[in-house]
């Protein structure tokens, strides 16, 4: 799992509505000990959220974590004003292959301004909060891609068995 260069959130959104994204095997949705998060929580389901923050990611990051030097974290803001992180790996059959987003895991984070993220520290957070009514015409957009896609799906699921515990790439 790679990519060339440095992974953009223009280039995620792009790989969203090319429907090239996908939810691990083990995928996972939490919260932060002391964070804010009851209502969200509740919101937070794989077509609900997950792809509409891809959509709208304001910063992307490569982890630095030890075990992940593949993977990606990008942060969004949900309509309810609380801030996302967003963990996924990108997964490649090829050079020439566009990648698939395999999102691995969700999170809340608290806070107005900025919000402190225990691998990349104190992030700025955008003035701007998209509303319900945005977050929704994304969810739209990227159902009627599904809809109409007709590839045969084989990368998606090759990423998606790649991504299976105890499977090596």
């Amino acid at each position: 799992m790679s990519v060339s260069g440095p992974l953009t959130t223009q280039r995620v959104a792009e790989l969203v509505m090319s429907n090239r994204a996908i939810r691990a095997p083990y995928y996972r949705a939490e919260h932060d000990e002391g964070v804010r998060f009851t209502e969200l929580e509740k919101g937070l389901q794989w077509g609900a959220d997950v792809i509409p923050a891809l959509m709208s990611l304001f910063q992307v990051e490569q982890d630095t974590r030890e075990n992940y030097s593949d993977g990606w974290v990008g942060f969004a803001r949900h309509w309810r004003g609380d801030t996302l992180r967003l963990d996924f790996d990108l997964f490649s059959e090829s050079e020439e292959s566009d990648s698939v987003l395999v999102v691995t895991a969700i999170s809340g984070r608290e806070g107005e301004k900025t919000i402190v993220d225990e691998d990349f520290g104190e992030i700025e957070l955008p003035d701007q909060v998209p509303t319900e009514q945005e977050w929704e015409e994304r969810r739209k957009r990227y159902q009627t891609v599904r809809r109409k896609d007709d590839s045969d799906g084989s990368v998606a699921v090759k990423a998606y068995i790649a991504a299976l515990p105890g499977v090596e790439a």
